[in-house]
């Protein structure tokens, strides 16, 4: 029973630094002020729906970019099969 609890506290933790995470992403990196407060407002208030949200609709596409763009510009862009 008591390693049931030390993994739950274990989950609750790791989700808490996700959603802090998330909110300091939300904050920092969004242009549009008014998508901004929305987004971190919803990621504040409900956490459990809109942290993953956030990252697989916000977080995510924009990394992609910046790697992408970092490799046509660095002229690292690897091509399959040569």
């Amino acid at each position: 029973m008591q390693v049931l609890q030390y993994v739950w506290v274990g989950l609750i933790w790791a989700f808490a630094v996700f959603w802090i995470w998330m909110l300091i992403d939300c904050i920092t990196n969004e242009e549009d002020s008014a998508e901004r407060v929305t987004w971190a407002l919803f990621i504040f208030f409900l956490p459990p729906l809109f942290a993953p949200i956030y990252f697989f609709r916000r977080y995510r596409p924009r990394k992609r970019e910046r790697i992408a763009s970092k490799n046509v510009t660095d002229g690292s862009v690897s091509r399959k099969g040569t």
